[in-house]
Formats: C-alpha cells, structure tokens, sequence
C-alpha cells in the first residue's frame, strides 16, 4: 500500500491531523494541516477541514482529492474532534473497487 494512504488511515484511526503537501487545480502546490471529517471512496476524495500553513487559515472542504496530495505525514502529538471512525469500517468491496487498500489487511 502507499505510503500516503498509510498516513491517511492511520490519521483517521488516531483522531490525528494529517499534514499534507497538495497539488490543487491550479497546480500550485500548497501545504496543510487537514483533520479528516469523511471519505468518498468512489471519488477518492476527503471532505476536511484545512488549515492552510501559509495564510493561517481555516475552511472546511468538501471534497479534496487523494490522488493530488504529494506527500503525507500524521502530525504526532495533536487530536482533531470531529473524527471518521464509525465511517473507517467500510465496505472493503468499495474499497477495492476504487483501488483503495485497507492497511488493516495489507
């Protein structure tokens, strides 16, 4: 499995931020803290919320995509409240459709 869907993972099962660098649709590339609120297999999107590390600002986004973020890191030592948990135990048939592995069985 990447290692940026690792990260993505193993933010949502420790209630962690995530910090990501990301390629968006300007291909300018930007860099955030995003606490993951849901996971849209089919789209292999994330809804989040972001914390832009240059501007220091906060908005929610409702739909970034997975395959755009560069690089992956979970930000030890932080929490986020808002996590996915209930939403981790999906169905693995969807996963696999979209190509997305579940580190649980890796």
């Amino acid at each position: 499995m990447d290692r940026i869907a690792q990260n993505i993972f193993k933010a949502i099962h420790e209630g962690k931020w995530l910090s990501i660098e990301y390629k968006n649709q300007r291909d300018q590339i930007t860099n955030y803290w995003i606490a993951i609120h849901g996971i849209h297999v089919r789209k292999r999107s994330l809804s989040v919320e972001g914390f832009h590390l240059m501007m220091h600002t906060v908005e929610r986004y409702d739909s970034i995509y997975i395959d755009s973020i560069l690089s992956a890191a979970v930000v030890e030592a932080s929490f986020t409240l808002n996590t996915v948990m209930p939403m981790v135990r999906m169905n693995t048939t969807a996963m696999a459709t979209a190509n997305i592995v579940n580190p649980c069985s890796a």
